[in-house]
């Protein structure tokens, strides 16, 4: 058998997952390095055996059966791991240089992490720049170094907008981007839009792509990106007010929130202007299924946490009630303009309702 054809061992899924459900480090590092002396390639392990259970990782977390202090722990294992494998395993020949880093904003590190063994391992010379690099570094980084290509990770799509402008002067400079993560949507739909050269799912994916005869040398600048208003801007210039102002009407229409103590009121707080960065960034790609599925999946996030849908549609409708109001406002538009001005927006939070409804009589 050679290496490329080992197979992971029939239970180390099993005993990696109960690694990581324990905390025991060691155990887990333990099951991986068993594995790439087995045969099996790092990469496979990355894979088949990383990836999926930080997935499950994550599930857990939105399900509730897990608190955010016990995901970390499972998530900083899985670096080890990834370090751990690829510190004995020895790269392929040298192919060229790749700069892999997250999206300003993005903290979500371990995709990223993932993918700069997986190219390392296959003889790419890398460069991993690791979480939330701010675009002006990452430009002279770029000029420093000359790369072949700049790998870009995003989990959360509130990060998209400064996506954006990362992919912009990757390619002003010359380098093409290929993005991946979930952030960029369901198959990559946002990443295209917004100007990468090209998306993968995962880094086998990544790898076919970029060493195929299709991935470009060198490219152009990103097309420009044409948006129907300029209500996303504005909303992120209003968003602090916008909080405010849907807090307090939200205290208005829902008197128990007299009760809400200092952790609970954090919160809420919290969640409409999660809202608020999704509904923007749906604006700005024009996009309304980005804004519909994150509210879908709040409700069942807060749900799982004893929270009903129902105050999903209390924040959606407190929300919209002061938008045009607190926009003109922090704007200085007259809010006659401003209601037209905002019927796409308006659109928007109205298919957001439309989403959650039928949740909230679960």
């Amino acid at each position: 058998m050679t290496v490329t054809e080992a197979a992971l061992s029939a239970d180390v899924r099993d005993r990696y997952w109960d690694a990581l459900s324990r905390g025991d480090r060691t155990a887990a590092v333990a099951a991986a390095l068993g594995e790439l002396e087995r045969g099996v390639p790092a990469i496979r392990i990355f894979d088949e055996l990383v990836r999926p259970a930080q997935l499950e990782v994550g599930r857990q977390w939105a399900t509730n059966s897990w608190g955010v202090a016990r995901e970390h722990v499972a998530t900083s294992i899985s670096e080890d791991v990834v370090a751990a494998l690829g510190a004995r395993t020895a790269a392929g020949p040298a192919r060229g240089r790749i700069v892999v880093t997250c999206v300003e904003g993005e903290w979500h590190a371990l995709p990223a992490r993932i993918l700069s063994e997986s190219l390392r391992l296959s003889g790419w010379d890398v460069s991993y720049l690791g979480a939330s690099v701010p675009t002006p570094h990452l430009v002279s980084y770029l000029h420093d170094l000359g790369p072949d290509l700049v790998a870009l990770s995003c989990s959360v799509s509130t990060s998209l907008q400064r996506a954006r402008r990362m992919i912009e002067a990757a390619r002003g400079a010359g380098v093409p981007v290929l993005a991946g993560g979930r952030g960029f949507g369901p198959d990559g739909r946002w990443a295209l839009a917004l100007g990468a050269n090209g998306w993968a799912p995962d880094p086998t994916a990544a790898l076919e792509l970029i060493e195929s005869d299709a991935w470009p040398s060198f490219t152009d600048q990103a097309p420009p990106l044409e948006h129907p208003d300029d209500a996303h801007v504005r909303l992120r210039a209003a968003h602090g007010d916008l909080v405010d102002a849907t807090m307090a009407e939200l205290a208005r229409v829902f008197p128990p929130m007299a009760a809400y103590d200092s952790e609970q009121r954090a919160r809420t707080v919290e969640d409409i202007g999660y809202i608020l960065d999704f509904l923007t960034t749906a604006l700005f790609l024009d996009d309304v299924e980005l804004f519909t599925d994150f509210v879908g999946w709040l409700a069942e996030i807060l749900t799982a946490r004893g929270v009903p849908a129902a105050a999903v549609r209390l924040g959606l409708d407190a929300l919209d009630a002061v938008l045009v109001t607190v926009t003109g406002t922090a704007t200085g538009t007259a809010t006659d303009v401003a209601e037209a001005d905002w019927s796409r927006t308006r659109t928007l939070l109205a298919c957001g309702k439309e989403r959650v409804t039928p949740l909230t009589a679960q």
